[in-house]
């Protein structure tokens, strides 16, 4: 796997309740720079957070990485809906 960029395709899409899509890791980047203090104390998101900056360095761990943020996003009730048991 190449470099990651700003434009590089999460390991699969996540919607928000509020209609917003995290597609790119551009959008988790900004998406992370947005949260409040509260959220970035929270174990998940810090995990989240590292696991993308672990993947920047290393990209086989993209997958990994959205899997933390959709983790993250769950925690906070903020996916438009649960993932399927037969979801890759």
């Amino acid at each position: 796997m190449s470099a990651l960029t700003l434009v590089t395709p999460l390991s699969f899409p996540l919607e928000l309740k509020d209609g917003m899509r995290l597609t790119v890791v551009g959008d988790a980047v900004v998406y992370f720079t947005r949260l409040s203090r509260e959220q970035q104390e929270a174990h998940y998101w810090q995990r989240a957070i590292r696991m993308f900056n672990t993947a920047a360095k290393e990209p086989t761990y993209l997958r990994t990485a959205t899997i933390c943020l959709r983790t993250a996003l769950l925690m906070n009730q903020l996916l438009a809906d649960l993932p399927t048991a037969t979801e890759n």
